[in-house]
Formats: C-alpha cells, sequence, structure tokens
C-alpha cells in the first residue's frame, strides 16, 4: 500500500521541501520545513505542548491523566521500557549507564557489584583504607574460617 507523503498543515507534496525523519515512513516527516518552523515559532502551541502545560493538565484533567497514565504502563512493560528505565536507575543511583554496568558485572564475574550491604559498609567506612584493613582483621580474629563460627559467641 503507498502512503503519499505530504504537510498536514499546507499540503505541500515536494518531498524535498519535507523534514526528514529517519523512523518516519520514507525517512520524511508528515510536515514541510516552513509549517515546522511556523509551529516552532507560535507562542500558543508551544505553550500548549509546553512541559507546564501539561503537567497542569495532567493534575487537572482526569480523562487526559487516564490516557497519559496508560499510555506509560503500556511503554513501561515493553522490552525498551524496561531497558530504559533500567539505564535510568543506574544511572540516578550509581552515575552509570547500562553498557558500564554490565562490563563491571562481566569483569566481576558476575559477582557483588556493589549491592546495598556492600555499598552501605563502605559508606560507614567512609572507604577509608586502614579502617577496612582493621575491620578486615578483627573479622580474621574472632572467626573460624573452617567452620564460619564465630569464636566469640561459639563457646
Amino acid at each position: 500500500m503507498y502512503k503519499e507523503r505530504i504537510c498536514r498543515i499546507c499540503g505541500e507534496t515536494d518531498k524535498s521541501k519535507l523534514v526528514k525523519n529517519k523512523s518516519s515512513y520514507e525517512g520524511l516527516e508528515c510536515l514541510c520545513h516552513k509549517c515546522k518552523y511556523e509551529i516552532h515559532v507560535d507562542k500558543d502551541y508551544m505553550r500548549k505542548y509546553s512541559r507546564e502545560y501539561q503537567k497542569n493538565r495532567t493534575r487537572n484533567d482526569p480523562e487526559f491523566r487516564e490516557k497519559k497514565n496508560a499510555i506509560n504502563r503500556k511503554y513501561n512493560a515493553s522490552d525498551k521500557g524496561k531497558l530504559t528505565n533500567k539505564n535510568n536507575v543506574l544511572k540516578n543511583t550509581y552515575g552509570i549507564t547500562l553498557d558500564e554496568y554490565n562490563n563491571l558485572l562481566e569483569k566481576q564475574n558476575y559477582r557483588c557489584l556493589l549491592c546495598s550491604n556492600c555499598n552501605t559498609a563502605l559508606g560507614l567506612l567512609k572507604e577509608d583504607e586502614t579502617t577496612i584493613l582493621n575491620l578486615l582483621g578483627y573479622i580474621r580474629e574472632h572467626n573460624d574460617h573452617r567452620t564460619g563460627k564465630n569464636r566469640n559467641t561459639e563457646r
């Protein structure tokens, strides 16, 4: 089925005047350069689609809010949404991307990548090497490594 590309605002049919977009059909949007420029200059249009307008509409319009939530739920359930969410959590929590996380995990033979327990311990020890070595000495002194039991509590 052939879809003819024309500007949805002015009806321009010359493909050389349409805005390029690799993800669109034939690599073109249904919008010419002139109309796209006018839309972005138009203050009412920009206000309507501004972040603040969207936030207020979401807050005050239950029908719009439900429609937007349904779109978000659908996206978050998709594979792309799950990857994006995981990437955002890693970026916000640890300051690394999903690719960096996978590389670190591979380097560590898929073991502890500063889980919350290790991260908490490091934070409490202020990442001070001397304190960590003293703690290691204490653990070695008070634990029987053959049985895994604490020598002070198991008498």
